[in-house]
């Protein structure tokens, strides 16, 4: 893993900082690798920035009804089972109902309603 390698890399720059000094070429040395090591970093940052760009994926958002908005109830007259099934399925369309299977659930119980009456 790039983690790995960067845990690694990072002690290899302890020790080297560690080393008593030797002769004016190690310095020359120690900063080569310093160099080395902050062109690697570079490139791994772009690549994280790479990654976390392609990793975003469009978040849907569902939005809920205003507060204001009322719920709009089902009103029926008399004592038909149908008007009421009626009346349940034009609520459902009022409050913004559109799930094509509640609807034809709601066509099925109306037939079968209207079929027993």
């Amino acid at each position: 893993c790039s983690s790995d390698l960067v845990l690694l890399r990072w002690r290899r720059l302890e020790e080297l900082g560690r080393r008593p000094p030797e002769k004016d070429n190690s310095n020359e040395e120690l900063l080569r690798e310093l160099r080395e090591q902050e062109a690697r970093n570079q490139r791994l940052l772009e690549e994280l920035k790479l990654q976390l760009m392609n990793a975003r994926r469009p978040v849907n958002v569902i939005q809920s009804q205003p507060p204001d908005k009322k719920f709009i109830y089902p009103v029926y007259y008399g004592n038909s089972l149908v008007a009421e099934i009626v009346a349940v399925r034009q609520a459902f369309l009022q409050n913004g109902g559109n799930d094509p299977d509640i609807l034809a659930q709601l066509a099925q119980m109306q037939a079968e309603a209207q079929a027993i009456d």
